[in-house]
């Protein structure tokens, strides 16, 4: 009788021993599958952050260069009728004297820091480049070149002729009897790696 006790004893302690080395997997595996989940939220928490901060960012460039853009455009504009407006370029314009112009326009594209300077007449036809040599072709399908010779000062975006993509103004030029004699384009050339710099530098963009 003693014996049988004993026996049952020593089945019950197996079962318990059994059934706690079951619990300890269960427990092994609960704490495994609890880490990794718990891995798997901090790690979709962080992308969604590090994601936010690069969308934030990219926004930020974006609006940067915008901006450099409007404020070279003004610049363009405010460069084109000033020129415009200069007694020796209403004289180069009226006379259409290429090497007359370009003297002038040369020396006008240090002073008014810009990229380039054009003086048409009111056909769109060139009569001299301040950043070079080349002239008489016509330009008239440009939209700065279009809208001032009818009297209306604008800019631009786009392609030109020598400058692959640039930021254009154009300005009418008045005799003195405020007549339309031609027309003045200055800008920027925003396809350069000089502009692309100047742009960090204004906007750290």
């Amino acid at each position: 009788m003693e014996q049988k006790t004993f026996s049952e004893q020593l089945s019950t302690r197996t079962k318990r021993s059994s059934l706690v080395r079951k619990l300890s997997r269960v427990n092994r595996i609960t704490v495994l599958f609890t880490v990794i989940v718990c891995g798997l939220a901090l790690a979709v928490f962080f992308y969604r952050i590090l994601t936010a901060q690069h969308e934030q960012s990219t926004k930020a460039s974006v609006a940067g260069f915008q901006l450099s853009l409007e404020d070279f455009a003004s610049r363009a504009e405010g460069a084109a009728a000033s020129i415009a407006g200069r007694p020796d370029v209403v004289q180069a314009a009226r006379s259409r004297s290429h090497a007359d112009a370009y003297k002038i326009l040369a020396e006008l594209i240090g002073q008014m820091h810009v990229d380039f300077i054009v003086l048409t007449d009111t056909s769109g036809n060139i009569i001299s480049r301040g950043h070079s040599e080349r002239y008489g072709d016509n330009i008239i399908n440009q939209r700065a070149v279009k809208e001032a010779v009818r009297g209306r000062t604008t800019y631009s975006y786009e392609k030109g002729v020598l400058v692959r993509f640039a930021i254009r103004a154009g300005c009418p030029v008045y005799d003195s009897e405020r007549r339309i004699i031609g027309a003045v384009v200055s800008g920027f050339n925003v396809s350069s790696a000089d502009f692309l710099q100047k742009t960090r530098a204004t906007f750290g963009c």
